[in-house]
């Protein structure tokens, strides 16, 4: 597995926490 494709799989479980979690509080970070 590459960097990339960790970097990747990281960031979408880390998605998926937060839309669990509650993205609202969230969301004007990510956006940002």
């Amino acid at each position: 597995m590459t960097w990339q494709a960790e970097l990747n799989a990281l960031i979408e479980e880390t998605m998926a926490i937060v839309k669990t979690v509650g993205g609202a509080n969230v969301k004007p970070v990510v956006c940002r």
